[in-house]
């Protein structure tokens, strides 16, 4: 067989052509490259839109003359002759107890008949508080207000020392008011009573801050507490025109005088609604200072993340606030519960993380809009049963309706802020413990019922608010009394 010659045969060729090596990298790279700058634009046209939608509203709430940024709630300092505030820090600075009196504020203001009961205790106690009392009744004739408190950025680090002092010098007021009613001199005590109110106000002005107007509705309510102790046997002069009497008799302008600022509501109400914008406002300067600060406070992934999605929470958080601001201005409580906003829900730990401003930021304010309409039925009451203290004086007789006070004693009805709009506050001068009351947050009426503890005081399941028209309100024994009964020599051992 013959055989082939050597020789080299071609291949077929291959007509495909040959892809460079690791040429799908190469595409997929192209591919991250262009999705990157795709998520970069669509990142920076979110974080645009975010915060041109937050400076929007921040503009917008401005543009209303309300108050939405730091620099909107500064003040203008005050000298100290006119400041009421600067007398007030000095009055609270000069509250004293001395070492050898064991008698307290906090004492008489549960039983003041521990001022007739030991009147060379309370004697002590008082005299120690001359220069206090003497500086409140300044701090009353003084209009303008400065606490002195200078607010920047972060505002949740401000602090407010002041306050605590306050309280307890609104408690000095009260109890020497009711040492002054005890000492039958009731011209003094509707004066020191005017003080309290003063103090209160004041303490609502110190930069609008919701924590100060919490503690000023406190301390106005120390001052309705007050009333209700010393209206029943409260000495007025028939003569309207002066203003205090010989002997101690409160004058009947004097008395007259103390209702009307006890219905004033226009200060606090003003106080209310800026407090709740200086809330709104602390939760915008949290937000820039975390996110919109020149180097942020969170970590940079984070903001870079989830940042407009903050801003667009702070927007919530904004109208949200305002919402709670316009219903402190409802005329009672259920008109005000219309108007609370719906609360975001936050069903899972990304709810939480998009929504981490208000996760963190978002107080209970219900709360505080409460406690605005609790404050003023207090006021309400108290008002009302000084008319009826002076009704009872002209006549001999308490009235049998309220409406019998209007219009010689009250300008109108008092109306029951937790009740629907037409109801009033509710008397019932017929029973063994003569009362006012008001519905409260529930809105029910339980007719006044309420059971009394162990201890004496009133049982926690009242669901109406109380007012006892005779100061006999259930109380428990105080401190003061416990530690004598304590101190007291057992029987068992004197045998």
């Amino acid at each position: 067989m013959a055989t082939m010659p050597n020789s080299i045969v071609d291949a077929p060729s291959d007509t495909r052509p040959i892809p460079p090596r690791f040429w799908w990298l190469k595409r997929i790279g192209v591919a991250v490259g262009v999705l990157l700058v795709a998520l970069g634009a669509l990142r920076w046209w979110w974080g645009w839109e975010a915060n041109r939608r937050f400076q929007e509203r921040i503009a917008h709430y401005r543009a209303l003359g309300q108050p939405v940024l730091l620099e909107d709630f500064r003040k203008p300092a005050v000298p100290d002759e006119q400041n009421a505030a600067h007398f007030l820090r000095k009055a609270a600075a000069a509250v004293t107890v001395p070492d050898s009196v064991t008698l307290t504020f906090n004492d008489i203001l549960t039983d003041p008949r521990l001022c007739r009961q030991h009147p060379r205790e309370a004697r002590d106690l008082f005299e120690a508080n001359r220069e206090a009392l003497r500086l409140a009744r300044q701090a009353r004739a003084r209009s303008a207000v400065d606490w002195n408190i200078r607010i920047a950025s972060p505002v949740f680090n401000i602090l407010l020392p002041h306050l605590s002092g306050q309280r307890t010098l609104s408690k000095l007021l009260c109890s020497a008011a009711l040492y002054s009613h005890e000492r039958r001199n009731d011209a003094e005590a509707i004066e020191i009573l005017r003080d309290i109110l003063r103090c209160s106000d004041a303490v609502a002005q110190d930069s609008a801050l919701l924590i100060s107007h919490l503690v000023s509705l406190a301390i106005s309510a120390i001052a309705a507490n007050g009333v209700e102790n010393l209206a029943p046997t409260l000495r007025v002069d028939a003569v309207s025109s002066r203003l205090a009497s010989p002997g101690g008799i409160a004058g009947r302008a004097q008395v007259r005088a103390l209702i009307a600022e006890l219905l004033d509501e226009r200060p606090s109400r003003a106080a209310a609604l800026r407090a709740f914008y200086w809330e709104r406002m602390a939760q915008l300067d949290t937000v820039q200072w975390l996110y919109l600060g020149p180097l942020g406070q969170t970590p940079w992934p984070l903001r870079f993340a989830f940042g407009p999605a903050w801003l667009l929470d702070a927007i919530d958080m904004m109208d949200r606030s305002t919402a709670f601001a316009e219903a402190s201005q409802a005329p009672n409580w259920p008109a005000a519960k219309d108007l609370f906003p719906t609360e975001p829900e936050l069903d899972s730990g990304f709810d939480r993380l998009v929504q981490l401003m208000s996760s963190i930021l978002w107080p209970a304010l219900e709360r505080s809009i409460e406690s605005c309409f609790h404050a003023l039925t207090k006021r309400r009451m108290a008002a009302t049963a000084l008319a009826i203290r002076l009704f009872e004086l002209d006549h001999g007789r308490r009235p049998e309706r309220l409406s019998e006070l209007v219009p010689e004693y009250l300008p109108a009805l008092p109306g029951d802020p937790f009740a629907d709009a037409g109801g009033t506050l509710v008397y019932r001068p017929d029973r063994p413990s003569p009362i006012l009351y008001s519905v409260g947050p529930d809105g029910k009426d339980d007719r006044g019922a309420y059971t009394i503890e162990e201890d004496g005081s009133l049982g926690p399941k009242r669901a109406d608010l109380l007012f006892f028209l005779n100061g006999d309100r259930p109380r428990p024994m105080s401190d003061f009394e416990s530690n004598r009964l304590r101190e007291a020599p057992d029987d068992d051992d004197d045998k």
